[in-house]
Order: C-alpha cells, then structure tokens, then sequence
C-alpha cells in the first residue's frame, strides 16, 4: 500500500512541477539530481541554503524503448557526463546509458547483463557499479567499461539484504558500501585486491539507503527508502533531516554548472561567468581574448578591453584527468565611443576657446566635474579656465568619457622687444623673439627674424601658440659699407719664394690679414705650401667695415731622389752613364760631367760630387747630391778591365736582375751579394754571356753586386724596390 499511495503521490506531483530546467538562471541553481527506481522521474532539487527543495522533474526518454525505471546516477569527473542505469520494459538486465540532465535525453551505451543496482565513478573516471539482491549475480561489485558497459567482477560484496549502494570518495580513494533494510549494513573498502572491507559503526538506525553523494572528505548525502535526505559522515553519524522527498531518490549526482550574468556589454566593462559543484574540480577560464584564469571550486569575473564576438570555453580538471571542456558560451561586446577632444586651451586675456570632441551618438560636456546643462553639442565655447570633458553615447548604448580632459588656463600675450631707434652700417638682423610662434612683418614675410637693410620703419605681429598676439616697432637709419677692392697679382709662387710685397689694396690705408703676413709682404715660409687667404680690411669715416680677401697659392718645392749606384770606378772606364734620378727630366752638374755621362779620365782621380737638378711644372726647382770615387784601380783593380763590359739590367728592379757580358764572351765569374750592412745575401758561380740574379725574397734597398774572376774584379750597386 505504501509504495502504491507514494506513485499515486508522485504522479499527482509530476503534473504540478517544471518538466525541464527552462531559461538560464544567473547564478545558476545547485542542483542535485537524483533518479527514481519506481517510476520513470528524474528530480532535481536546489540545495541552496541547504534547503533541498524540488526545482525540477522530467521523464527521461531513450529513442526507441520505454524507460521503466532508473537505478542510479553517477557523474564522470574525467569525461564530464552523467551515466544512469535505466530499466527498459522488454530488457533483459539493465541498460548503461548517458544522459542529458537539461533535456532528459539518453543515449545507450549497452547492456550491463546484470540487474545492477548503483554505479559510481572514482576520481581517473573508471566507471564501477554493484548488483542487487535479484540480480543472477547477486550483490557483487565490478568494474565497468564506461564506453562499451562491459563489466569485470572484481569481488562478492554479501553483507546486508536490499539496498547495495556504492560511493567513491574523492578523499581516502575508498568506495563506501551501503546494503540492507532491517539491519542496515554500512562499510568500505579498497579499489586493489584483495579489496578489504572495514565495517563503520555509528547510528545506523535508519531505513534502507537509496542512494549517496560525496560531499567532502568526510561527508555525503544520503537519501533513504523513507524519502528523505540527511548528510552522514564517514563515522556512521547522521544529521538532522534535511528534506522530505515527493519520491524514493535512487542515485545522486552534483555536476557543474555554469551561468553568465549577461551576453551583451560594452567594451571595458565586465561579464561574470558563475559555477556551481565545483567541489571535485579545479576551473580553467578562457576568455576567448588571449586572456585566462585558473579558479579553484568558483565562478570567475573578466574585463574585456577590446570589442567583437568571443567565446568563452570552461575547461575542468580534477588533478588526474586529462582537462575537458565543461561549458561554452558566445558573448557579444560592443565598442565604446571615440570621444576625442581638441582645441586650444590657453585662454588670452578676454577671449574665448572653441572646444571639439568627436562627433556621432549624443554628446555631454562637463566642467570641472560637473554636467553643463544644455551643453549637448559635439563642440563647446568656452570662456572660463578650468577641467573640461565630455561623455558620449554611440547607438549600442555604451558610455564613455574623454581619456582626457582638455584643462583650459588663462595664459598671458607674448613680450616682443625690437629694440630702440638705431643707426647702423650696412644692416641689421632685426629678431622678434617667441621661437615658435608665427609672425607676420611690413613687409609680409612670416619668418622669426628680417635682415633690414635699408632706411625705414620696421613693425612686426606675434601670434605665439595660444592665439594670443603682441605687436612692436623700430627706425632703423642705414649707412652703407665702403667698397673695398684687393686682387693680389703674385698668385702663385714657389715655398723659397721667401717675403713678398702684397698688391695694394683700395681704398688705400687698410690692413692685411692672414697666415705668413706682416703689414704688406707676405712670407712664403711661414705661410706654408697650399692657398692662402689674404684679407684687406678698410673702415671709413662712419665706422663702416669692409674687406675683400684674395688667395696667394704656394707651391711645395718638388721631391728630387738620386743615388749613384756606380759609388767606385776605375781611372781607365772612360764615360759611364750616370744612374737615373728622380722625377725623370732633370739636368747633371759635377766635375767630368756632361749631360747624363760621366768621364773618369776628365775627371780624374778623387771622389767628386754630381748635383741632379728637377724644375716642375710651376717652374720650382729642387736638387740632390751624390758621389762617385775615381780609383786608380791598382793591383788586383788594375785588371778590372777584364770585367769591365759585365753590366746589370734593368737596375732598378723589383727583385730580377740580369748580369751580362756586353760583349757575348762569358768567363768564369763568381757572384756575391752583400745587403747595406755587408751580409753576404746571395752567391752564385757563372761562365755564361748571361746570368739571372733573383732577390725578389729580399727587402727593398740598395744591395752590393761584387764580381771575380781569375784576373779581376768588379762592383755594382743595385736597387731593388716594388
């Protein structure tokens, strides 16, 4: 009769409440959701203030079948589904399926094959559940492939008679066994073999259990076959009654749930996404902007700075799943007005500013602080110093202000100085001051200063960068300069010039000026090779200056190089070509000289002093010495003769000297080559007309060429350089 009056009870009831969970709710309802064994309810009810009252009740649908019944709830804390075992009319055993919690809606998974009585998911999201008395293996605890509802017995439960509900605490990792009527059994027990149960004692006096949640490490929700709720503690102690049910609740479930408290804002404003059951859970939130949060069991708020369609995805991780996506939600947020303002702020003395902010949407101006009424439009005039802004409202009705304020001061007008009435020669750089500002003179130019060179009155207006003007005026009396004229006709000379008398200037009776000067001559010496300006200044009677400068160019003496290569000779060589000197082009002077040739026998013996003299090209002229000894080549010299028509070519070199016997006849000669400080650098033996001798390995610079043979000898200064 009992179970009879409670149907009729729950049916009466079924008419009178909700059927689903309808519009959003912000923030959302806490809601526990539990099934019915006996009828085809499920009920969820708002445990707001731990009240516990009936919020909603719907009849779940499986396509296809009609359900009958349903088990037991379990939430997937891995996966983020609920799963249910539903009695389907024309089923053997009892279907896992998953459900729909806002629709009702399951979907199959499969057959468990088993009559099972409750599920429950530990914290890695493995599915278990347990058999009840009329089951074909009877009060039985396994585990449960959640994707395909095969099952795995992994021990025999026994205690107790009716009942067999299961709950995994999150905490100790332990399942908790509730079976029984009468004498109500109440133990737990480890997920590892051998899966040793510890009996929990306390006040189990109460009616046989229907269903538990886990609450916290040392808590849970227990409904009863009495269709009520108390909480009980892991010790066996229950509290008071909480609620008394409209049906039997078989199977708890708490998920999470999410809420926004609006989809529409204006940019730099917020939006709150709340949450509720996040008690197993850590929160991830992605805002859809580049930004997010982590929030441990809670809602979360975010400011979004830009404008645009985003979405914001909340993603749940209970520390041994792999994070998944708990909640997705589309929010609009509209852009705020581009309130610029511009426009001068410094007031001149009795004036006024014209104030511009942007323009679109509607305006309102403030003065310090305060609205301004009537002050409506895009622009403002305003005559008063002081903090200026202004609001506007764009057609998504967003509000926003100025980033800044134009703060409007009264400023002073700018200080022009011309100076006094003057008299001057030639002109003067007449400066109106206030860099920045912009002028206008009497004779229309716009620039800072005017060169004014002539006799006249000279005015200039200065407008600065307020706005504000000031004015000033001078006479200004012009004398002009004397004309001075200077050409200095000696524009080019040689650096042994020595002193030069300068042309003369005119108007006579002024000064020169400039480097190697002393009154009117100029010194080569001290002036230096290159230009030099010379500057003739005349003052007149007004004490007017003028000059005019001219240029003297002074030419460097040229570089003259000549060394003599044949230093020693014999009395009896007669004339022997005098080495080349440098630059090319000069003249020989000397004793037994003429033109390039020397003659020993004119000359005589001795040693004797040849002068190469070079005149460029502006007719300067420099010289250098070198010396030739004339020996009278006694003894072993006395046969030189027998080398004498050995020469070497060319000479300079660049390292590749060629020894040969004018006349063709080679003899037996032995070659050595001593550096400028007599090291012997190279030797070599030849009876050929022509012999090659390579120093190239060698430095640049004058080596000694020493020739012997059987009679004689000979020596021969070379020149090796690149």
């Amino acid at each position: 009769m009992k179970k009879l009056l409670l149907s009729l009870a729950i049916i009466i009831g079924f008419f009178a409440l909700p059927h689903s969970a309808g519009a959003q709710t912000f923030p959302p309802l806490p809601l526990v959701y539990g099934s019915s064994p006996f009828q085809d309810s499920l009920w969820a009810f708002d445990t707001t203030g731990s009240a516990y009252t009936v919020k909603v009740r719907m009849g779940p649908t499986l396509p296809g079948f009609t359900i009958t019944g349903m088990n037991g709830l379990a939430f997937d804390p891995c996966g983020l589904k609920t799963y249910i075992i539903l009695k389907v009319s024309g089923v053997t055993g009892r279907v896992l399926a998953t459900i729909d919690l806002k629709t009702g809606v399951c979907t199959q998974i499969g057959n468990l094959g088993d009559k099972f009585s409750s599920i429950t998911f530990d914290r890695t999201g493995q599915l278990y559940g347990v058999t009840g008395n009329g089951a074909t293996v009877p009060e039985t605890f396994f585990s449960i492939d959640k994707t395909t509802a095969a099952t795995t017995m992994l021990t025999a439960l026994g205690n107790g008679a009716d009942g067999e509900v299961i709950c995994y605490n999150y905490y100790d990792n332990m399942i908790y066994h509730w079976s029984g009527n009468g004498t109500l059994v109440y133990e737990k027990f480890s997920l590892t073999p051998p899966y040793t149960i510890t009996g929990i004692s306390g006040a189990l006096g109460l009616s046989e259990t229907f269903g538990a949640l886990y609450l916290s490490p040392n808590r849970f929700l227990h409904s009863n076959i009495s269709s009520a709720f108390h909480y009980l503690d892991t010790l066996g102690v229950y509290g008071g009654l909480l609620a008394t049910n409209p049906d039997d609740i078989r199977g708890l479930v708490f998920p999470p749930a999410f809420a926004i408290n609006t989809d529409t804002i204006c940019a730099k404003e917020s939006i709150t996404v709340a949450a509720t059951g996040l008690y197993l859970h850590k929160a991830y939130y992605y805002w859809g902007d580049g930004n997010g949060d982590t929030i441990v069991n809670g809602g979360a708020t975010h400011q979004y700075n830009s404008f645009g369609n985003f979405t914001i995805t909340v993603l749940l991780d209970d520390g041994y799943c792999t994070p998944d996506t708990a909640y997705t939600v589309n929010i609009r947020v509209n852009p705020l007005p581009n309130v610029g303002l511009s426009g001068n702020t410094s007031l001149c003395p009795g004036g006024s500013l014209l104030l511009t902010g942007s323009s679109g949407g509607t305006s309102q101006w403030y003065f310090n602080g305060i609205l301004i009424p009537g002050a409506s439009s895009h622009t403002y005039l305003a005559d008063s110093a002081g903090t200026y802004n202004m609001t506007k409202t764009n057609t998504n009705g967003c509000v926003d202000s100025a980033a800044l304020s134009l703060i409007v001061v009264d400023v002073t007008n700018p200080v022009v100085n011309l100076g006094p009435d003057t008299v001057i020669c030639a002109g003067i750089l007449l400066d109106a001051q206030n860099t920045g500002s912009s002028f206008s003179w009497n004779d229309l130019s716009t620039s800072q200063g005017l060169y004014a060179d002539t006799t006249s009155l000279y005015w200039v207006v200065v407008t600065d960068t307020n706005g504000c003007t000031a004015n000033d005026s001078v006479n200004v009396t012009v004398n002009p300069l004397p004309v001075v004229t200077y050409v200095e006709l000696l524009d080019t000379v040689c650096l042994n010039a020595g002193d030069l008398t300068l042309t003369a200037g005119s108007p006579a009776g002024g000064v020169y000026t400039g480097t190697g000067v002393l009154n009117d001559t100029f010194n080569t010496i001290t002036g230096g090779t290159g230009p030099n300006l010379i500057t003739y200044t005349y003052t007149d009677g007004n004490g007017c200056v003028n000059s005019d400068a001219s240029v003297i160019v002074v030419n460097a003496l040229p570089e003259v190089a000549y060394v003599e290569l044949q230093d020693t000779v014999c009395i009896n060589e007669g004339n022997i070509t005098l080495t080349a000197g440098t630059p090319t082009g000069g003249t020989y002077s000397g004793a037994g000289v003429t033109g390039s040739t020397f003659n020993t026998t004119t000359a005589g013996i001795g040693t004797f002093t040849i002068t190469y003299n070079y005149t460029d090209g502006y007719g300067c002229s420099n010289s250098v010495t070198s010396q030739i000894t004339v020996d009278p080549c006694s003894g072993i010299r006395e046969n030189a003769a027998t080398l004498r028509d050995y020469e070497v070519f060319p000479n300079p070199s660049t390292g590749i000297f060629n020894l040969q016997s004018v006349s063709g006849n080679g003899r037996e000669v032995n070659i050595s080559v001593y550096n400028s400080i007599g090291k012997l650098v190279y030797e070599a033996l030849t009876n050929a007309a022509i012999t090659g001798i390579d120093l190239r390995n060698l430095a640049d610079g004058i080596y000694t060429i020493s020739l012997r043979s059987a009679q004689s000898n000979k020596v021969i200064k070379v020149l090796k350089q690149q």
